[in-house]
């Protein structure tokens, strides 16, 4: 039998749309590989695909749905951005949005990832304002016994990673708020004081409304709460044991503000 190592031969990743593609074995790297090549190497000898994504078009998604044997209604929801965090299955593979955030000068935007995950292998796709997932795979890939632990691990990084995203958004709203209202209590408030606490007090109950879908879909992961033919499958299992600290860590975000 041709060992997955055998077929280490770098591939083309320059595609528009694709950010990374590579994939692992063993917890480690093995090399870079092209849209057309994951299907051929996703779950093999214990091979993992993690493919990172960026507004990609329909033909894109085609090729993708092609390769891993995607549920045409999955792929439909992976097509849609400006969704609400939300959990789906179709047949063993899990289909997660997720609520993303950034600050600017113009206050916070929002974005939201979607993940793809099944037996061999991750998408992510990125929409909107979100931070790359680069120092994401980076940290995964300096810690090996992680990425041993396979698809599972690589969502919990994805997620920890965006859940992280917001714990400085809050603390730079906090921060304004709290100044704000000291010159409020110390002088006659101006009008424009007033709107721009309510400005602040709106953007922090926004991200509330977006991050709590996520603490669901991570009790959910914890409750194993799947269609039957999905629960037998082990990688969704190993998923929802991973997931049990994530919502309790997270918790946090909504109770900000």
């Amino acid at each position: 039998m041709t060992d997955i190592l055998d077929l280490a031969v770098a591939g083309d990743i320059s595609r528009p749309g694709v950010v990374a593609c590579a994939l692992y074995c063993d917890g480690r790297r093995v090399r870079d590989i092209a849209v057309e090549e994951i299907g051929a190497f996703a779950g093999r000898d214990g091979g993992i695909v993690w493919l990172g994504l960026h507004e990609p078009d329909a033909a894109l998604l085609g090729a993708i749905q092609a390769q891993l044997g995607l549920h045409e209604l999955l792929i439909e929801d992976a097509n849609q951005a400006h969704q609400r965090a939300k959990l789906d299955v179709y047949d063993n593979v899990l289909f997660i949005v997720l609520r993303t955030a950034q600050l600017g000068s113009e206050g916070i935007r929002y974005g939201e990832t979607h993940l793809i995950v099944g037996k061999g292998f991750v998408v992510s796709i990125r929409h909107g304002a979100s931070a790359s997932y680069a120092e994401v795979r980076q940290r995964c890939e300096r810690n090996p016994e992680l990425l041993r632990l396979g698809e599972s691990a690589i969502m919990y990084a994805i997620l920890d990673f965006v859940g992280d995203n917001y714990f400085p958004i809050i603390h730079k709203v906090t921060e304004e708020l709290e100044a704000i209202e000291e010159d409020i209590f110390s002088a006659m408030p101006a009008r424009e004081e007033i709107e721009r606490i309510y400005r602040l007090r709106s953007g922090l109950l926004n991200m509330r409304h977006a991050v709590a879908p996520m603490i669901e879909i991570c009790n959910q992961l914890r409750r194993h709460d799947f269609p039957a033919e999905a629960q037998r499958s082990s990688h969704i299992f190993a998923m929802s044991t991973i997931m049990c600290c994530w919502s309790t860590r997270r918790s946090s975000i909504c109770a900000s503000g």
